[in-house]
C-alpha cells in the first residue's frame, strides 16, 4: 500500500504543477480510491481533476476514460472479438 500512496502523491504533485496526463491519472485514482488506505473513492476530488484535465486537454477526459473502461470490459468477453478489433486500430 505504501507504494500506491507514494505513486498517488507523486502523481498528485505533477498534476498540481500542471501536467495534464497526471491530472487525468489522479482523477482516475481518486475515482477508484487508489492510494487511499481503505481504498475509499473520493468522487468530488475525481470530478475536480477530470474537469481540470479536460480544460487543459480540450476533450472530456472522464468520458474518454469511461469509454476505454467499457471497451476493456467488452474485450474480456468470451469471444475476445472487441479487444482484437481495438488492437488492430
Amino acid at each position: 500500500m505504501d507504494c500506491e500512496v507514494r505513486w498517488r502523491d507523486d502523481t498528485l504533485l505533477s498534476a498540481q504543477e500542471g501536467d495534464a496526463a497526471a491530472m487525468a491519472l489522479v482523477a482516475s485514482m481518486f475515482s477508484l480510491g487508489y492510494g487511499h488506505p481503505q481504498r475509499q473513492a473520493d468522487p468530488q476530488a475525481a470530478q475536480q481533476w477530470y474537469r481540470r484535465a479536460s480544460a487543459v486537454l480540450g476533450y472530456d477526459v472522464q468520458a474518454a476514460h469511461e469509454a476505454a473502461e467499457a471497451a476493456r470490459h467488452a474485450g474480456s468477453s468470451s469471444t475476445g472479438a472487441p479487444a482484437a478489433a481495438l488492437e488492430q486500430r
